[in-house]
């Protein structure tokens, strides 16, 4: 039996445990329950979630180990109009259930290509439904669309705020299996052991997803897309095989080389165009030169599948206004949207985003207890997922009141459909994703047993890491061109209606981010009190963010009817260079870096204290940021002063009972 209560939470357990006879196995039960606020004094948001489980395990014969579980889950969180202040319109909640049923198998059969079976099969299934209901602002009027075909559309046009309600269904379903084989092979000083296997995994939600209650009043007004059901996207199919090669080799006694090499390979949708398959190689290895010191290092590929958004993305919606009439007299009103739809196809052209790591360190071990480790690492994306930049042009009318719209002083207004004022070229994308991201990650990790003062019986561990990171994109950069005229047409229609778009070289700016942290603990043990008291001391020494934005010159411009032409030193050279009247010289970038930023150092307190009353009885107090230090301070760019280690502080205290 345990308990958990501090000042926003409720947390108890209970566990319970039988083992019958030889042949009949073990049964273990576990139920649990907790109620959290965020804050004690509002009682109007609610967390609550049940949960619990039973497990069996039997051993059949003497060479056949099983383990099957069933557990369940229920989450209602809640959160509600306060009574006790103005009405503020929103209010929140999600309930979900979830069950789950697992087996786990381990044959021993003793083979020479087969020392130890592994299996394991899984099914999950889940009910999910959140809402919302909140007062949507129409800040003295708002067009609803909601068309969901391409053409010219009138529309609701609303003027005065309303509730709106929304949501989510989901009801997702899992299934999986998993087969592995272990066997060994040895000699005197050589010693292998190889690991093999293949996994299935299955998904599944036939939900209709997001929904609002009435169309006409949405939730989220005009927003980017449309509702889109779940269960217009696919099931996702999954297979994956294994192999691994562990070799150690004892060179004399105090030196031992270690090799692991292993190869994954992972399909996703086999069958289909748009199937994504990869492989992926990883090396490791260790060098014992001596007993207390060990050089390690490693190389290896991780790929990342697409999530089944990016193989099957959504239609992309582009809504215009085409006509606008709004006179005092309600009833006399008009506004007219042109809704174009991209029906984006299935993207067969996707690639696993593919991420390279390499490591190096070394581990000290003394025979005072103190040990040293030091490892530096990078990490390396080149085709991470991100925006496809594929772009098409349609055709979009405008009406005024001056030409195109027919304004009966009787009657209700109307739109001469063959007489617009101006015909927009629309510039639009196709919405697909693709591998246009990069991203680069390196830095040093350490980790120093400092020992233990016998004195005061503590133990001192030191632990940090310098990282640095960074971030840009790869794939086609494309803008509208600047000094096009206020007076023109392109100028009326907006930043989508450009005379063409220029092209600019990718990758040349980039987000950095560096920070230098350490964790110092210290653990006291007082075994005539049963005590141990923990203590972490959190040090951030230095943070920094930079963005470059370096100069470049465009490569090439794109026309309405979406020929690519190249443009070259001459053109740029020629101050006097125009393209469809915009002056090229203008074009040129030549940017300053943005000046980077600086935070100052900072630093955070945790305790904690575990008692033992008895065998069966016992607590532990813990306060986060123990002296409450959250000081304003501003960074070296802004003199603007911000709470640092704001809402860090918490304190409780747990019990437990074991019988």
């Amino acid at each position: 039996v345990r308990a958990k209560v501090n000042p926003t939470t409720f947390n108890t357990s209970l566990g319970k445990g039988w083992k019958f006879s030889k042949k009949a196995g073990s049964l273990n039960v576990n139920a649990d329950y907790a109620r959290a606020s965020g804050d004690p004094r509002n009682k109007s948001r609610s967390f609550d979630r049940t949960s619990g489980g039973i497990t069996y395990s039997n051993t059949i014969g003497h060479n056949w180990s099983t383990t099957t579980k069933f557990n369940f889950s229920s989450i209602v969180d809640l959160r509600k109009a306060d009574p006790d202040l103005a009405v503020e319109g929103t209010e929140t909640g999600q309930k979900q259930y979830t069950l789950r049923f697992s087996h786990n198998g381990r044959l021993s059969p003793n083979r020479k290509l087969s020392r130890s079976l592994n299996y394991s099969l899984g099914f999950s299934m889940s009910e999910s439904d959140s809402w919302t209901s909140s007062i949507v602002a129409t800040d003295g009027g708002m067009p609803v669309i909601s068309s969901l075909v391409n053409g010219y559309y009138q529309v609701p046009y609303i003027t005065e705020s309303y509730r709106a309600k929304g949501g989510t269904e989901s009801r997702p379903m899992n299934f999986y299996s998993k087969i592995g084989n272990v066997f060994t092979a040895n000699t005197r000083h050589v010693s292998q052991r190889f690991n093999m296997g293949a996994e299935y995994k299955w998904e599944s939600n036939k939900a209709r997803g997001y929904y609002n209650e009435d169309d006409f009043m949405p939730l989220r007004p005009n927003s980017n897309g449309r509702p889109r059901p779940y269960f217009d996207i696919p099931a996702l199919n999954q297979i994956s095989a294994y192999f691994e090669d562990n070799v150690k080799v004892e060179i004399s006694k105090h030196m031992e080389l270690r090799l692991q090499a292993g190869v994954r390979f992972d399909m996703l949708q086999p069958g289909r165009t748009e199937q994504v398959s990869s492989v992926s190689p990883r090396f490791n290895g260790s060098f014992k030169v001596t007993d207390w010191l060990t050089f390690r290092g490693g190389w290896g590929m991780n790929n990342k599948t697409p999530g089944l958004s990016h193989l099957y993305p959504e239609p992309k919606y582009m809504d215009r206004e085409a006509a606008i009439y709004l006179p005092s007299d309600v009833t006399k009103r008009l506004v007219v949207y042109n809704t174009h739809i991209t029906e984006v196809e299935r993207n067969n052209s996707l690639k696993n985003a593919t991420n390279s790591k390499t490591e190096f360190g070394f581990d000290i071990s003394l025979k005072n207890g103190m040990s040293f480790s030091v490892v530096a690492y990078q990490d390396y994306m080149k085709n991470g997922f991100g925006n496809l930049t594929e772009y098409s042009t349609y055709y979009s009318n405008y009406y005024t009141a001056e030409k195109g719209i027919i304004i009966d002083k009787d009657g209700v207004p109307s739109v001469d459909w063959v007489n617009p004022a101006r015909v927009d070229t629309v510039y639009t994308t196709s919405g697909r994703i693709g591998n246009t991201q990069a991203s680069l990650d390196r830095g040093v990790e350490f980790d120093f047993n400092l020992g233990h003062i016998k004195a005061i019986n503590t133990s001192v561990i030191l632990s940090g890491a310098y990282m640095e990171s960074q971030t840009w994109t790869t794939g086609p950069n494309f803008s509208n061109p600047s000094g096009i005229p206020a007076s023109s047409v392109y100028a009326q229609g907006g930043s989508n209606t450009p005379p063409f778009k220029l092209q600019y070289p990718s990758g040349l700016q980039r987000d950095i981010n560096r920070r230098f942290s350490t964790n110092l603990r210290l653990v006291c043990n007082i075994p005539r009190m049963k005590m141990v008291i923990s203590a972490s001391n959190q040090f951030i020494f230095y943070q920094y963010q930079h963005s470059t934005n370096q100069k470049s010159d465009p490569i090439g411009w794109i026309d309405t009817d979406l020929s690519w032409h190249p443009i070259t030193r001459e053109m740029l050279d020629d101050p006097d260079f125009r393209i469809k009247g915009i002056l090229l010289s203008a074009q040129r970038r030549n940017p300053a870096d943005s000046k980077a930023v600086t935070q100052p150092p900072i630093w955070l307190m945790n305790l904690r204290l575990t008692k033992d009353v008895s065998r069966n009885f016992g607590f532990s107090f813990f306060a986060n940021n123990a002296l409450f230090f959250m000081p304003y301070q501003s960074s070296s760019y802004s003199g603007t002063l911000t709470e640092r280690n704001s809402g860090t502080f918490s304190f409780g205290v747990e019990l437990y009972v074991k019988i």
